[in-house]
């Protein structure tokens, strides 16, 4: 049987368990600590509490690597979007009062 890594996972004083974690992601130092699952009870087992933070951890290197820059757009840019494909089915008054703008 495989040994589980517990690196970072330790027992509280009332005898359930916690973990911490600290990674780098995108250049980016990420640290966090946690003592209750996703429902808000305690991780009553060592091994409840290393498969958690494994799970964690995936999450995060995941999550990070998603996340896309945003792009800048000024407000005339949307504005002569909105011109170009939004006000098709507008009525005619509500055009000349945009274009009034």
């Amino acid at each position: 049987m495989p040994k589980l890594n517990d690196t970072g996972v330790y027992q509280l004083k009332n005898g359930y368990w916690g973990f911490r974690y600290a990674i780098v992601v995108n250049n980016k130092r990420v640290e966090r600590k946690r003592n209750l699952d996703e429902q808000g009870n305690p991780y009553k087992t060592k091994t409840s509490a290393v498969k958690a933070r494994r799970t964690m951890i995936e999450q995060e290197r995941n999550s990070q690597v998603v996340k896309s820059k945003t792009v800048r757009v000024t407000v005339q840019q949307v504005y002569n979007e909105y011109c170009e494909f939004g006000r098709a089915g507008k009525a005619y008054a509500t055009i000349v009062k945009q274009d009034s703008l």
